[in-house]
């Protein structure tokens, strides 16, 4: 079975939310979670491309997260624990 013209084959990754962080902000600790763990993985420089490229985050506001990726898991977790 084939898609039409319409069909997208590749499924939709980020959606926004109104009021929401939006795609490359700092603000979205799922991103800067995921981030952390590459880091520990070791994977973080293949991490950057793939994130980068599949939601379209530019080079300077994927700088951001990784600036402000612990910091900002700390806050989302003392967030959660209060």
């Amino acid at each position: 079975m084939r898609c039409g013209s319409t069909c997208s084959n590749r499924p939709t990754v980020w959606t926004r939310l109104p009021n929401g962080p939006r795609r490359g902000e700092s603000g979205d600790p799922a991103v800067a979670a995921a981030l952390v763990l590459a880091r520990r993985l070791g994977i973080q420089a293949r991490f950057a491309e793939l994130v980068q490229k599949e939601l379209g985050i530019g080079k300077k506001a994927f700088a951001r997260i990784d600036r402000d990726a612990e910091s900002l898991l700390a806050k989302t977790d003392s967030a959660h624990s209060s």
